[in-house]
């Protein structure tokens, strides 16, 4: 259903719209590299105002990034990686900008905000081992807590100085309260293609099953899939132990990987095996895997930027240190599954699925497309829309009251491609047919139905502020767009394949 949402454009932008407003990241437009350099530690992610991005300045963003996703949506779903992947390019180029423009959050601002969040409250007043005990559950040391905090103001700051200079008149709010509250009565004729699954599935042959599996070996080919083992330091584990100040505990940290780093240097020079390198220097061994060596992220263990450097590794080979920005790790190819296609017999069910619905998604358009063309034929030959609609025998249709946004009925729900057409087709024509994540469908508008401005003046203010804060949203999403091309930003990144 999520993935369903994802492909409507509307919802798209009202996703952006919900992680701008928290994130101040509007999410879109993927960038694809037209060159590769050296990915990893030591390599660039991409290029912007024509510099180099270290890797794992990219990817130590992108993993802060995943987690907020994941706060507000749940897992990370492999098609949302995209925009997560731009996402971190908009964070980057905002700290940037701002950099150019010489913003900075002063310490004062920092713990003013802090101390006025309600998570770190108690009694009404900011509780320093509530917030302590808090970060230290989330794995979070004071000083990375702050630094995030910090970064997120500095892209308010910035925001606000794009936009403190828009503006509404009092003729905009309410030309746009009349207008999101107009409705319109429609016949809306649709054609789900789940309405012939089940007769498409009775009419396959094994014979018609067996010739997609040979003509789509996409739709069941598993990826070159690795597990791993690895050992070492995260930054959060290396301050453990630490006593004194919060300073005094990221300084030990430090000193801790460098020694680390430096010993585990010297156990890869001396070609010793991964168990023997966890031994001596104190460290368990972990495995993470399998996972498709050509995703973005590995399901569990290390952070995504582990899978660069064992990508070309042969099984059983061992990587060099691996030095992240969170911490120091080596690690080793533990096995390595070749990409392949499964039998017919072992994924029988699922091609035979895949054919079904593809069968059903092209009858459902021609169907509709066909019905629409008698439909378009009679009427212009002078018979009216009603009278060709009686003589229909199949005519898939409801009548619908809808608003410029909402719901079209319980049972269809929120597909904001019917709203659209129904607004852009004149009262008593017939629309084109589109094709919708609800099916293929066309409408005949029936009726404007005027908005009730009854409301207007008690609800002016708080409508006045929600559409400035929407419009300086739509404002700072074109000035972003704007940053990205003056930025000239190239992003090296692979996009994640999607089964």
């Amino acid at each position: 259903m999520f993935k369903e949402f994802m492909r409507s454009p509307k919802y798209r932008r009202r996703l952006s719209l919900i992680i701008a407003g928290s994130l101040l990241l509007p999410l879109a437009f993927y960038f694809q590299a037209s060159s590769k350099p050296p990915r990893g530690p030591g390599g660039a992610a991409g290029m912007m105002f024509g510099k180099p991005v270290p890797w794992d300045v990219f990817e130590a963003e992108r993993t802060q990034l995943r987690r907020l996703f994941q706060q507000q949506f749940g897992d990370v779903a492999d098609f949302m990686l995209p925009m997560l992947t731009q996402a971190t390019w908009d964070r980057l180029l905002l700290l940037e900008e701002a950099k150019r423009r010489r913003m900075t959050i002063d310490d004062r601002e920092l713990a003013r905000t802090i101390e006025q969040d309600p998570t770190f409250q108690k009694n009404g007043r900011f509780d320093l081992p509530t917030y302590r005990a808090l970060l230290r559950a989330q794995g979070f040391t004071p000083q990375r807590y702050e630094e995030r905090v910090r970064r997120l103001l500095l892209g308010q700051k910035l925001m606000q100085a794009i936009t403190e200079a828009t503006t509404l008149t009092d003729e905009e709010v309410e030309a746009a309260y009349r207008a999101e509250r107009e409705q319109r009565r429609a016949l809306l004729v649709i054609a789900r293609p789940d309405a012939f699954t089940k007769d498409i599935d009775k009419s396959l042959t094994d014979q018609d099953v067996r010739d997609a599996y040979n003509a789509h070996p996409e739709w069941v080919r598993v990826s070159e899939q690795l597990t791993i083992q690895y050992a070492g330091l995260s930054q959060d584990d290396a301050a453990k132990g630490a006593e004194g100040t919060d300073e005094d505990m990221a300084s030990a940290a430090r000193r801790r990987l460098n020694a680390l780093l430096s010993d585990l240097e010297e156990d890869m020079e001396a070609k010793r095996p991964l168990q023997e390198i966890a031994t001596a220097r104190g460290l368990t061994v972990r495995s993470a895997g399998p996972v498709a060596i050509d995703s973005a992220w590995a399901p569990t263990g290390p952070d995504p930027a582990f899978l660069d450097p064992l990508r070309e590794l042969p099984e059983g080979a061992t990587s060099q240190v691996i030095e992240l920005s969170n911490g120091v790790y080596v690690a080793r190819v533990a096995t390595r599954a070749p990409a392949h296609v499964p039998s017919f017999e072992t994924v029988a069910s699922q091609v035979r699925e895949r054919l079904t619905q593809q069968r059903a998604h092209v009858l459902a358009r021609e169907r509709l497309a066909a019905l629409h063309a008698r439909l378009t034929g009679q009427v212009a030959q002078g018979v009216r829309v009603e009278e060709a609609m009686l003589h229909e025998s199949w005519l898939p249709s409801m009548s619908v009251t809808l608003s410029r946004n909402g719901a079209v009925d319980q049972k269809i729900g929120v597909v904001p491609e019917i709203n659209q057409v129904v607004f852009a087709t004149p009262v008593g024509q017939l629309s084109q047919v589109i094709e919708t994540q609800a099916g293929f469908v066309f409408v005949r508008p029936e009726e404007v139905i005027p908005a009730d401005m009854s409301g207007f003046a008690a609800e002016k203010n708080a409508f006045q502020e929600e559409l400035l804060a929407r419009k300086r949203t739509e404002q700072f999403e074109m000035w972003l767009q704007d940053l990205r091309e003056r930025a000239k930003l190239q992003s090296f990144v692979d996009p994640p394949s999607s089964s």
